[in-house]
């Protein structure tokens, strides 16, 4: 005890804490954690996790499994898929392990070093998608004015949005757009 502080007051269990604004028992809190764990992932990653994880069924794996069964998974499809694929598919495994309480196989050296292989002999680089030309822009901008002129999408932008561009035909064009 400190003799400029004075005694501590006895701790109360956080169950019985009772301030605004704050949770008050522990299914409470875990009821809310639930909510956000739930809210960290998005829906479609969900999804897209289920469906490898079905996809790994329906070859013949068993949940939970070990590092032999997850790398001949990977070189099964090493050569049939996209290395990011195969990664993907690797991941939604991991992440079931976690959640489930089993260790995590990504992390597992044989694992990780069996994909970056997998991924230096069929990876290819990521093909950016092209810009869009400024006259493929005029042609779309046409194609819908002369289509629905009254429901335009650039009917709902905002003037100061359209002439704040760079280019003064863009600009100019929207503008035409906004005035039908």
């Amino acid at each position: 005890m400190d003799k400029m502080i004075g005694p501590m007051p006895p701790l109360r269990p956080i169950a019985l804490i009772r301030t605004p604004g704050t949770l008050t028992t522990p299914a409470q809190l875990a009821e809310q954690n639930q909510r956000f764990l739930a809210a960290a992932t998005a829906d479609n990653t969900r999804r897209t996790y289920r469906s490898a994880i079905r996809h790994f069924q329906v070859w013949g794996g068993a949940l939970p499994c070990d590092e032999a069964v997850v790398i001949r998974y990977l070189l099964s499809f090493a050569q049939k898929l996209n290395p990011r694929t195969v990664a993907l598919r690797l991941m939604a495994l991991s992440q079931w392990h976690c959640y489930q309480g089993f260790p995590d196989l990504a992390a597992s050296a044989t694992v990780r070093k069996t994909l970056r292989g997998i991924e230096r002999v069929h990876g290819r680089p990521q093909q950016k998608a092209k810009a869009l030309l400024l006259e493929d822009l005029e042609l779309i901008v046409f194609h819908v004015q002369a289509r629905r002129p009254q429901q335009s999408f650039f009917e709902t932008c905002r003037r100061g949005q359209a002439c704040s561009r760079r280019s003064t035909r863009l600009s100019t064009s929207l503008t035409s757009c906004l005035e039908v």
